[in-house]
């Protein structure tokens, strides 16, 4: 097994500059695969049987895993910071948006933990909806986002840093402030938009909103898991017609 230690720093370089993305782990590159992600690079782990797991959880995936290039757990330490238990990691190009972010979708105010924002992701992705976007300076193509979507940021538009005036289409703020959200007529373009655990909405997106809901709970809970407000919010919103 050659060494792989120049280019394995260089894509670290490039990661760095965000010129490239750090897809980690067996699921994530095989979702960013199936959803056309640009693919430059797949290293598996040499002691690792990669192509069983393949074989067995997505068969779609065997001809990736056997053009993988093997490298050793100090490479693979090197590239991703740690060795993932799949012994599977990916590179890919980001890809390029353009244009104002429509619904349906999700927009994630000031998000401060990257696993959430990647089961936020995840959660769109399986609802079928269109777009994800995080104001804030949240790194959405980082590799805990990455990891906690599954690779699934691309089945979607996702997009990080945006503006409220960048958003297309009725807004719904979401709030415990506001009316249940049975109760609030959704668009099927409507854009969700979360505020922090915390905080809530800012006054800055409660402003921009067209209307604030809330997600009703049982006595004496303050609060949810972002991701998990997400799920139901956006659940809620792509169901409407059922």
């Amino acid at each position: 097994m050659r060494s792989l230690t120049g280019e394995i720093g260089a894509l670290r370089v490039s990661v760095g500059r965000g010129e490239a993305v750090l897809v980690p782990g067996f699921h994530a590159v095989k979702h960013a695969a199936r959803f056309g992600a640009e693919l430059t690079h797949v290293f598996r782990l040499a002691t690792a049987d990669a192509r069983s797991l393949a074989v067995e959880l997505a068969p779609d995936m065997v001809e990736v895993i056997d053009r993988a290039q093997a490298i050793d757990d100090p490479e693979m330490s090197a590239l991703a910071g740690e060795v993932h238990p799949t012994g599977v990691v990916g590179v890919a190009r980001k890809p390029e948006k353009a244009g104002r972010l429509r619904g349906p979708g999700a927009v994630l105010e000031d998000p401060r933990h990257l696993g959430n924002v990647g089961a936020s992701i995840r959660v769109a992705a399986a609802l079928g909806v269109r777009s994800l976007a995080t104001t804030g300076r949240a790194d959405v193509w980082s590799p805990a986002a990455i990891r906690g979507s599954a690779g699934l940021h691309w089945a979607l538009d996702v997009r990080g840093n945006a503006e409220l005036d960048e958003l297309d289409g009725p807004l719904v703020g979401l709030d415990p402030g506001g009316r249940p959200i049975s109760e609030v007529a959704l668009a099927p373009d409507t854009l969700l938009v979360f505020g922090t655990e915390r905080q809530g909405l800012s006054d800055a997106a409660r402003e921009r909103c067209d209307e604030v809901a809330r997600i009703p709970m049982a006595p004496g809970v303050s609060s949810l898991n972002l991701a998990t407000s997400v799920a139901i919010a956006l659940y809620h919103l792509t169901t409407l017609d059922l």
